[in-house]
């Protein structure tokens, strides 16, 4: 079946390599690699929990000086 898709240059050239390096044509290349990316398993999906903490500052922020006795520090 004929069909016209819209590429991404660099994808094109992509095919284009391999294409040469497995002797195959343009069409059979996509073709495998469509069937390939259409029978692979979907990936899992993962739960994610986010950590939270209380980010208060350790430090007094209207004591100048505290400040600086903590940034000397680092």
């Amino acid at each position: 079946m004929r069909t016209t898709i819209d590429l991404d240059d660099d994808i094109l050239r992509t095919l284009k390599r391999r294409q040469r390096e497995e002797r195959k044509t343009l069409g059979q290349l996509v073709s495998e690699l469509l069937a390939q990316a259409l029978a692979a398993e979907p990936s899992p999906n993962v739960d994610i929990r986010w950590a939270t903490a209380d980010l208060r500052p350790r430090v007094d922020l209207d004591d100048k000086d505290a400040v600086w006795a903590i940034l000397d520090q680092g």
